[in-house]
């Protein structure tokens, strides 16, 4: 199988939650502030990232943007965000437009300056694993 792990990581969450991920599935974990993977014939790729406001850094969305149907067969989010409210997540609606399908969400806190400081934990970020690790079986 051909899977993929992009992250964007403002605070350093989304790296936490991505290399957790990779470590579990033993593949790597791609920073798109840093590099532009290539993304080809994938069957799922997991999109990490904390969400501010409705979105995700611009280097993801950017990224995302550039995704195409033929390129991967499936997408799995993993965000954190301090009010874990992903109803208008920018992320989602240009997958959707794009048709490529959500193979699953998973969410949990993350912190900013004070709020929620500490998240997301160490429970959280397992759950994480075990959630990109039941999908990418799922798609095996």
């Amino acid at each position: 199988m051909n899977a993929s792990i992009v992250y964007s990581s403002m605070t350093g969450h989304s790296r936490k939650l991505a290399q957790a991920i990779a470590e579990r599935l033993d593949i790597p974990a791609y920073n798109v502030k840093l590099e532009t993977p290539e993304i080809k014939n994938t069957d799922i790729v997991f999109i990490v990232s904390g969400i501010y406001g409705g979105t995700a850094s611009s280097e993801l969305m950017n990224f995302i943007k550039h995704l195409e149907p033929d390129q991967v067969r499936a997408a799995a989010l993993i965000m954190s965000s301090v009010s874990q409210d992903y109803s208008k997540c920018e992320i989602k609606n240009i997958l959707a437009k794009k048709n490529i399908p959500i193979a699953g969400e998973f969410s949990c806190f993350g912190s900013f300056l004070v709020v929620k400081l500490g998240h997301p934990k160490k429970n959280e970020i397992k759950k994480a694993a075990d959630f990109a690790e039941q999908i990418y079986i799922k798609y095996n």
